[in-house]
């Protein structure tokens, strides 16, 4: 084995039990704003690599299924 390829090993097995592993967070989002701000509180906390599935709303704030559920133009999730 290539002294590289058995660093990675070594460094991937120790990793492991100290869970660095990534998830994958849902979020199913219940409030939209029509601003962007830092004093809107954040709804979800995520450590790096983690992987996030969520879904949005259009322009005039309809979800997937056509309700409106945000008021205004452009709301962000």
């Amino acid at each position: 084995m290539k002294p590289f390829t058995l660093c990675l090993t070594v460094l991937g097995l120790a990793a492991a039990p100290m869970g660095l592993r990534a998830e994958t967070q849902h979020l199913a989002p219940t409030v939209f704003y029509n601003t962007l701000s830092a004093t809107h509180p954040p709804v979800l906390r995520i450590k790096s690599g983690d992987r996030v599935v969520t879904t949005t709303v259009d322009g005039a704030g309809a979800g997937a299924d056509g309700k409106t559920v945000a008021k205004g133009s452009n709301p962000q999730t």
